[in-house]
């Protein structure tokens, strides 16, 4: 089985759903789907609960580092005007050490907020920032 390491997998984000690009810096990424139950016990159920799948909803997450302007990738003086708007991301597998797809790989697109945006800047180390974004409707899968 082929695997892809966690350093190929990247959010992307669109501010016109057709142009896109990566977190300057990105350390770190996270999605997460999930499906809200609703619970259907009744007597006959006897002594177990039991549940069928409802709504779905997405999130995805990300950490990067302070550093230059590179106006090809999203800066944090890009990001916090973005909060609480609707963008396009595409979270993908791309060419290591790139924000380029991964030709042939699955990758999924949907609309979604940017919820939040927060910096942290300690003494002697590396300043940092991360963001949110929460899935505002269906993902695509699709191949890149």
């Amino acid at each position: 089985m082929a695997t892809n390491s966690g350093t190929e997998f990247r959010v992307l984000l669109s501010t016109d759903g057709t142009t896109y690009k990566g977190f300057a810096n990105e350390t770190e990424c996270s999605f997460e789907i999930t499906s809200d139950t609703r619970e259907t016990t009744s007597k006959d159920s006897a002594t177990w609960r039991t549940y069928v799948p409802n709504a779905k909803t997405w999130t995805a997450s990300g950490s990067a580092i302070f550093g230059d302007d590179d106006a090809s990738k999203w800066n944090p003086d890009d990001l916090y005007t973005l909060v609480g708007t609707t963008v396009t991301i595409k979270l993908t597998p791309c060419a290591a050490g790139t924000v380029t797809p991964a030709t042939g790989e699955s990758s999924l697109t949907g609309e979604a907020v940017l919820t939040s945006f927060s910096s942290s800047q300690p003494d002697k180390d590396n300043g940092t920032f991360t963001f949110s974004l929460q899935g505002a409707g269906e993902l695509t899968k699709a191949t890149n």
